[in-house]
């Protein structure tokens, strides 16, 4: 039997998207993957206690969500799940995708991960971190696929302004994505957080110099929202 030339055209295209969304092996950085057992564990029992509203944002990611305690307040009207722990990655996102992402039904996901660069030779490459990202993609399509997915830019922050250049690179790469893919749209951030010189803006950030205080949090929260407004009806 002929398969018509349209069918054949997309089977192709999804074979073409299925493979580009492979994720690298998760082995080599096992030992990044593993110190997240016990966060997940309580997201497991959390996602049992507390049924999700099918209306909800789910806002997945680093310590930036898990740190942001006005998320309710701040989102509103949008109910959201709040599932961010400190120092997630892409590639631990990717691999607990099952426990984070997939017990939830919702209406748009929010993606944040700070954590693949640090000027460590553990980092992952522009190219692993925009892998990683596809696979989530295909994943969560795949569970719910007409949700929109909106991925934050990768923040600048003052203890790293030393990879500043590492982590535009990173950022180009998760942008690039976000072109590609359908449904998928880019919050950039950059513009808010980098001064006219080019430095991070540390008066947004905490004595740590790498979380960001509660103005960082409005600026942040204002430019999150107006992503979503755009594209979620």
């Amino acid at each position: 039997m002929k398969i018509p030339f349209l069918s054949y055209a997309f089977t192709l295209l999804l074979l073409s998207h299925l493979a580009a969304a492979q994720p690298v092996d998760f082995e080599c950085y096992q030992y990044i993957i593993d110190k997240w057992k016990p966060a997940m564990e309580q997201f497991d029992s959390l996602n049992q206690a507390e049924p999700s509203q099918t209306e909800s944002i789910l806002f997945v990611g680093s310590s930036s969500i898990r740190l942001w305690d006005r998320i309710t307040e701040d989102m509103a009207p949008y109910p959201v799940i709040q599932r961010g722990y400190g120092g997630a990655s892409y590639v631990d996102l990717a691999y607990y995708i099952d426990r984070l992402i997939m017990p939830h039904q919702f209406v748009a996901l929010v993606v944040f991960a700070g954590n693949d660069i640090w000027g460590h030779e553990g980092d992952r490459s522009p190219e692993e971190i925009a892998n990683y990202l596809r696979y989530i993609i295909s994943r969560t399509q795949t569970h719910s696929k007409e949700t929109p997915i909106f991925v934050v830019e990768i923040t600048h922050v003052p203890s790293r302004q030393h990879l500043i250049e590492e982590i535009h690179a990173a950022n180009e790469a998760l942008r690039k994505v976000c072109e590609d893919e359908a449904q998928v749209h880019w919050i950039p951030t950059r513009q808010v957080y980098l001064t006219e010189q080019g430095d991070v803006d540390t008066s947004l950030f905490g004595p740590d110099n790498t979380h960001q205080n509660r103005t960082g949090y409005q600026l942040w929260t204002e430019l999150i929202k107006n992503g979503i407004k755009a594209h979620l009806q």
